[in-house]
């Protein structure tokens, strides 16, 4: 985080471009760019406060608050991609119920392998629990 003390006091006190800044710390201005945001966020200035050391200063700059809000990674759907980079195979002029067919194999597989966790019962061979 010496780097970041740095870009800021650089900025604020001598008043470099972020390219500028980004040659006298070594990095690339998109990474001066994205520092000076973050502590703008956070509402970091120069000088920055003396009780505030490395560990707590990466801390308020690279915290989870930085993400959208309301951002969630969904899980990718495996089966629908395959499924879908199957019909594109497909030729266009090939009727529908022949388009289909290979998504239904796919979710039959797909079901028969369902089926098949079910059969084998709950791991570690117990029984269910009554």
């Amino acid at each position: 985080m010496r780097q970041l003390r740095e870009m800021l006091r650089l900025k604020q006190e001598v008043g470099l471009t972020h390219r500028a800044i980004a040659d006298a710390c070594g990095v690339a201005s998109s990474t001066v760019s994205l520092y000076l945001e973050r502590a703008a966020t956070a509402g970091l200035a120069w000088p920055v406060p003396a009780d505030l050391d490395d560990a707590a200063l990466e801390a308020r700059l690279f915290t989870r608050a930085f993400r959208s809000p309301g951002t969630v990674r969904p899980i990718p759907d495996a089966a629908g991609r395959h499924a879908a980079a199957a019909l594109e195979r497909v030729p266009r002029h090939v009727s529908g119920r022949l388009q289909l067919q290979p998504i239904l194999r796919l979710l039959s597989s797909v079901a028969a392998d369902a089926e098949a966790v079910d059969a084998a019962g709950p791991p570690g061979g117990r029984e269910g629990v009554s």
